[in-house]
């Protein structure tokens, strides 16, 4: 017998075991919880049993103190100094939807935007110095983050704080930019850090695979990186379709007369300290983390209309480059601008009751096959 009960975000089926049972759930004690994250089913789906002692317990391995910058921190830092560029550029502020009466006009890549490269970089300096002002600092750790963030040295920085201006983007900070020229040029961001608001997704039981079972709907709690929309046209000009739907896009669309309003990505900003194989880390979020399916479904959930064509991680690193998983939706097939393209699901996923000879979007399959 147990004294614990696990909190499980999907109750597994009673095995009549009566200690099996009563530790995941099947008992007259409810111990629900309101909400799960995206990085709490990680942790459940990974093993319940370590997520229940580390989460709720507090038993973990011994954390080691280094002699660096904790990973954490210079993530964070990266992702507002990403953030403050966007904001002074495009006017795109963090947690909030960018709207505008004239898609047209203020719907646009960064690249088309009214600064250039160099005004850019001073603006991520800007950001940088208010965000990190232990980075003027004489110490080992200090010189060389700023050396790897800026591509300066310690009285370089010192001048630069002196007299700020426009300078050649260099350094990690130089490596979004140029990555928003080369990489993202028909892409236009609306929003950062947009908070998913205890959104509540639920799945059809037309999608579980098994007849009359039911799927337990689960609360999200977190934040989506970063948002962007893309045009219809290949002139960038049709960023919104005033002919298309005001519902919630099915997660199958294939034999409906489902049609968007406006066409989304979904992107996941991570630091990565190598500088060979990005795309790993764009695997790895594609098929093993949550938070880009649930992200896309929450984001479809709460604007009726919007579809979800693209989903990918952004790898902020010694290059930064964002990865994009394409959905058949996705309406310029073939051009560049919006990311590196990857197409894992083509062949790997499918609705259960579809063969191989299926219309049906894989993208979509993939989104419902992580959400069961």
């Amino acid at each position: 017998r147990t004294p614990s009960i696990d909190p499980c975000p999907i109750t597994p089926w009673k095995s009549d075991i009566e200690q099996h049972d009563s530790r995941h759930g099947h008992t007259t004690i409810s111990i629900e919880r309101d909400y799960w994250s995206p990085s709490s089913l990680m942790n459940w789906k990974g093993c319940p049993r370590r997520a229940w002692l580390a989460n709720h317990h507090k038993i973990s391995e011994e954390e080691i103190t280094e002699q660096d910058l904790d990973s954490r921190v210079y993530g964070t830092l990266l992702h507002d100094v990403h953030h403050d560029i966007l904001k002074k550029s495009l006017g795109v502020e963090v947690g909030i939807e960018k709207q505008t009466s004239d898609p047209s006009m203020d719907f646009r890549p960064l690249s088309n935007g009214p600064f250039n490269k160099n005004e850019l970089m001073m603006f991520g300096l800007t950001s940088l110095s208010k965000n990190a002002t232990w980075i003027s600092r004489t110490s080992a750790v200090a010189i060389q983050r700023l050396w790897m963030l800026t591509g300066m040295n310690h009285s370089e920085w010192i001048s630069w704080l002196s007299d700020p201006r426009p300078i050649e983007p260099s350094g990690r900070i130089g490596s979004i930019i140029e990555a928003e020229f080369n990489n993202l040029n028909r892409s236009a961001p609306i929003s950062t850090e947009w908070d998913t608001k205890w959104l509540t997704v639920e799945i059809p039981e037309e999608y579980s695979g098994e007849k009359g079972e039911h799927i337990k709907p689960f609360t999200v709690n977190g934040v989506i990186d970063r948002v962007d929309i893309i045009p219809f046209d290949i002139e960038s000009k049709k960023w919104v379709d005033e002919t298309g739907s005001h519902e919630i896009a099915p997660l199958r669309i294939y034999g409906t007369n489902w049609k968007p309003r406006r066409l989304i990505i979904i992107r996941d900003l991570k630091t990565y300290s190598g500088s060979k194989n990005l795309e790993e880390r764009h695997k790895k979020g594609f098929f093993e983390d949550l938070q880009l399916p649930i992200y896309a479904r929450c984001w479809e959930i709460a604007h009726p209309g919007d579809l979800v064509v693209g989903a990918g991680i952004s790898v902020m690193g010694y290059q930064t480059k964002h990865f994009i998983e394409k959905s058949h939706y996705f309406p310029i097939d073939g051009k560049d601008g919006f990311g590196e393209k990857t197409i894992y699901s083509k062949n790997m996923f499918r609705f259960y009751d579809e063969d191989h000879q299926s219309k049906s979007d894989p993208f979509r399959a993939w989104m419902a096959h992580r959400l069961i």
